[in-house]
């Protein structure tokens, strides 16, 4: 992941599922979000979606907790 969320983005995003939530709030999710994205993108880059479709659903079988 290139750029890390936003707290609007994130206020946005609940905002379109009706969820109100506090700046302070915004700033944690936003930070968690993008460490949790940072840290899966170079598995999903090693991943080939086009390739073989089955591989998407192969990985998340074998990273399920």
């Amino acid at each position: 992941m290139e750029k890390d969320l936003t707290p609007e983005c994130v206020v946005a995003t609940l905002a379109a599922q009706g969820v109100v939530s506090e700046s302070a709030r915004a700033q944690k999710y936003a930070a968690l979000l993008s460490a949790v994205l940072k840290a899966a993108a170079p598995g999903y880059a090693r991943l080939a979606f086009e390739e073989e479709p089955a591989g998407f659903t192969a990985e998340q079988r074998r990273n399920a907790p």
